[in-house]
């Protein structure tokens, strides 16, 4: 997994991958030609894509090398939960018909995301990655550490001192 330090305010970008994310879907249920269709289904799914590798360098930075195994397979049980807004999906575009469903299931997540913002804001800005060490989370070059350690590769490779 690939995460790269210099994002100022990822928990911020999550939120904003939502707001474009929802904005899409609405667009695509207005859209009348299939070239737009195209286009806003790529962003869709860009956004589905980015917030996917934020969350996942976020939860990566936060816990410790040993908790990594855990932390990505619980992150990986909302595959499972798929089919549950599958359901949802298709029993709405069936009662009220496709493009008024994926209007409704795109302004949704625009109201959900934006009250988030709005609740959540300040502690999403908090989030950050200036530390992000790479394979090692937050806890390498955390305060307490011992600054004469050497990082782990080091330790494996070199046997110890």
């Amino acid at each position: 997994m690939a995460w790269k330090s210099g994002i100022a305010k990822p928990g911020l970008q999550l939120v904003f991958n939502l707001l474009v994310f929802g904005t899409a879907l609405v667009l695509i249920s207005l859209q009348s030609t299939l070239i737009g269709t195209c286009l806003l289904l790529a962003v869709a799914g860009s956004m589905t894509v980015t917030y996917m590798a934020f969350t996942n360098g976020i939860l990566l930075e936060y816990s410790t090398p040993e908790m990594h195994g855990r932390v990505m397979s619980l992150l990986s049980l909302d595959r499972g939960l798929i089919p549950v807004g599958a359901i949802l999906a298709g029993t709405l575009a069936s009662t009220i018909g496709v493009r008024p469903g994926l209007f409704t299931l795109g302004s949704t997540i625009l109201v959900l995301s934006t009250l988030v913002l709005v609740f959540a804001g300040k502690r999403l800005s908090a989030i950050s990655s200036a530390n992000a060490v790479a394979g090692h989370g937050r806890h390498a070059g955390a305060e307490g550490a011992d600054s004469t350690e050497r990082p782990m590769e080091t330790q494996a490779a070199g046997g110890g001192r």
